[in-house]
This record gives structure tokens, sequence and C-alpha cells, in this order.
């Protein structure tokens, strides 16, 4: 009976350690999954688009950057002229007509500065200029003859100029009553440069 006993204590001890041993043991960790392979496109499929370029705004040329340097040194020594670059890459110059003309003539100051001008236009074909006379109007009247932009436009021409790069605004103006203010000397002569897309 002791014998009997003593094998079902051994039997016993035996179950319970099987039993706290597995119980203690660490489980393995589990194993990741596979990372999916890329897909590739089909024989032929058209690739995805990339982003439009953004849209620039049109370069201030070399040519209209010289002429503005050259102009500004011109209108310092004569004064009664204002020059600008507007919004849209131009070259802007206002003459005062008060200071610019005797009559409706070019006065010597403004001579002096149109030789400038013409220089500048010969030694870059690729810039063309609109003149107008920049000076209040009521709605009813006419369409002004443009007397000094036709006067400064021949002299222009005189000074080898060609024709084809000089032109007249006969409806209204480049900019309103705002230049009227620019130089403080009331209406203005305008000559807008641009570069000729053509």
């Amino acid at each position: 009976m002791e014998r009997l006993d003593r094998r079902l204590g051994w039997f016993f001890a035996c179950v319970l350690g099987a039993v706290l041993g597995a119980c203690t043991t660490t489980p393995p960790p589990p194993t990741a999954a596979p990372a999916p392979a890329p897909i590739a496109p089909a024989p032929g499929a058209p690739a995805m688009p990339s982003a439009p370029p953004s849209e620039q705004a049109p370069a201030w040329s070399h040519a209209l950057q010289r002429m503005t340097q050259s102009l500004q040194e011109a209108a310092l020594r004569e004064g009664g002229v204002a020059i600008d670059r507007t919004a849209d890459d131009q070259l802007l110059v206002c003459v005062a007509l008060r200071a610019g003309f005797d009559a409706r003539e070019p006065s010597p100051r403004l001579r002096r500065f149109l030789d400038t001008f013409a220089a500048q236009l010969r030694s870059n074909p690729s810039l063309v200029t609109s003149l107008a006379e920049n000076v209040p109007t009521r709605p009813a009247q006419p369409i002004v003859p443009q007397p000094r932009a036709r006067a400064a436009r021949r002299y222009l021409l005189d000074r080898g100029v060609q024709a084809g790069r000089l032109s007249i605004v006969l409806e209204g103006t480049h900019t309103g009553g705002m230049q009227f203010v620019r130089v403080g000397e009331g209406p203005c002569l305008e000559l807008l440069v641009t570069t000729d897309e053509g």
C-alpha cells in the first residue's frame, strides 16, 4: 500500500510538472506577413501624366532693361519725364506736355530725350512703341487728333526709327487718368515700349 501511494505521488508530481512547464513556456512570435509586391503596369498602358509646369509671367527682356536704364539717365538730365515698368512687363514713358512741347512741336529738351529714345530703338530692333496723348476729354467729345503724338513720331522717324515700329493710339490712352499725376504737370504724352512678338 505504501508503495502504491508512492507511485501515485510520483505520477501526480510528473503531471503537475508537465502542466506548469507548458504554462511557463513563451510562445513563438507570430510570423509577419510578406509585403505585397508592387503591381507592374500592363504592357502598353499609358504612363501617369506628370503635373503641368507652372505658368510663368512674360520675362522682362534685356533689351527693355537696357533701354530703361538709358532713358532714366536722360530723364534725370532733361526733367519732365516719368519712366515706369508696367505690371505686364512693358516700359511706359510719360512726357509732360507742358514741359515737352512748344505749341505742338517737341521742345529742345524733349528733342534731346527723344534722341536717346531713338538711339535705343535703333540698337534694339525687337522693340516697338505706341504713342498716345493722355489728355482729359468728356464722353461727348470726339477723339482728339493727337498732334503732339504725331509730332513726336515724326521726330523719331527723322532719327532713323522704322515707321512700322511706331504706332499712334487714337482710342483713348494707355493708362487713363492715373498718368496725369505721375509727373505732376498735367496731361502727358505716353510712349509704351514692348517686345515685338511677331
